[in-house]
């Protein structure tokens, strides 16, 4: 889903609104893009929780500098090799567990980023391993507070209304947006569901978080 929609970015009609100024910028705002001259060329983009990566591939197909991370890193490498030449000169895959100080700050360093993307990260407020320890939502949140940069824009696809992550974003001082009457998620979603039939886990909301001073300073 989240994927579909970062293609949909690279030929919607969008507003200054959608990702916010430091993404589009105003000689995209407003216009179609074509391929590589869609909103995402040349940012910078952070997946968490990238999985087989398709959603942080397709922004580096689209333009962007991705970093990919996860735990377990053995789907995203062998995927990446999927990429043109060029789009994987764009791409790196790191090892990141949520919540270590040393990995987080070792992508810290590579940034800033105009955007972090996550995925399919909320099904659970367990860690599915039985012990006990920060929740994942909180590890999650706590992640992206230390990553996210002042004007940083968070996407988050999920079907789950984690609950437990979206407190803590809050209390970091992030504003949360739900983009699903945005015409590009709309489509998106209805791509989704006619590729694969409706979830089980139902509807996939797509959120958007920035900082509330990143907010404000557009007022």
């Amino acid at each position: 889903m989240l994927a579909r929609l970062l293609i949909k970015l690279s030929i919607f009609d969008l507003s200054p609104q959608f990702l916010g100024d430091a993404i589009i910028g105003e000689e995209a705002s407003g216009r179609h893009g074509v391929g590589l001259v869609g909103p995402l060329v040349g940012r910078r983009v952070l997946e968490l929780g990238s999985g087989t990566g398709l959603v942080g591939l397709t922004a580096a197909a689209l333009g962007a500098q991705v970093q990919l991370t996860d735990r377990v890193l053995a789907l995203a490498e062998h995927n990446r090799r999927s990429l043109s030449s060029e789009a994987r000169k764009r791409c790196a895959v790191r090892r990141l567990v949520w919540g270590d100080e040393d990995s987080t700050a070792a992508l810290k360093d590579r940034g800033p980023y105009d955007m972090i993307v996550s995925a399919d990260t909320l099904y659970s407020a367990g860690d599915g391993t039985g012990s006990a320890g920060p929740d994942p939502q909180s590890l999650l949140a706590q992640t992206i507070g230390d990553l996210a940069g002042p004007s940083t824009v968070v996407l988050i696809a999920t079907p789950d209304k984690g609950s437990l992550f979206l407190d803590a974003m809050r209390g970091q001082g992030f504003e949360l947006q739900d983009l699903g009457a945005e015409p590009a998620v709309v489509s998106a979603r209805r791509d989704a569901l006619s590729a694969a039939g409706a979830s089980p886990r139902g509807e996939v909301r797509v959120l958007r978080l920035r900082r509330a001073a990143a907010t404000d300073a557009r007022l």
